[in-house]
């Protein structure tokens, strides 16, 4: 019972502009109240997961060659929580 029940997850799907689903994309997540980061790769159906986050504020960056980079500020997620993202699109 150490930090089971302190902790949460984000995940999410990064995709085309056309939808298709995009493996090998790199996501890093950010904390911003300790400025720990984490990362991780989507597998083959363009998924990723971050589990065992203490609660706080996130920040998302998303990279791959060839696509343009995105962002996004500001995610809470409180202890406990398992918050799926809407899919990401990736610009070219």
């Amino acid at each position: 019972m150490q930090a089971q029940g302190l902790t949460g997850q984000i995940s999410g799907t990064i995709v085309d502009s056309s939808g298709g689903v995009l493996p090998g994309v790199t996501v890093v997540i950010k904390n911003v109240g300790t400025g720990l980061t984490r990362e991780t790769v989507t597998g083959s159906e363009g998924q990723f997961l971050f589990p065992d986050l203490l609660a706080g504020t996130f920040d998302l960056t998303v990279t791959m060659q060839g696509f343009k980079t995105y962002e996004q500020k500001g995610i809470r997620l409180a202890s406990t929580e398992r918050l799926g993202l809407r899919p990401i699109a990736l610009d070219v």
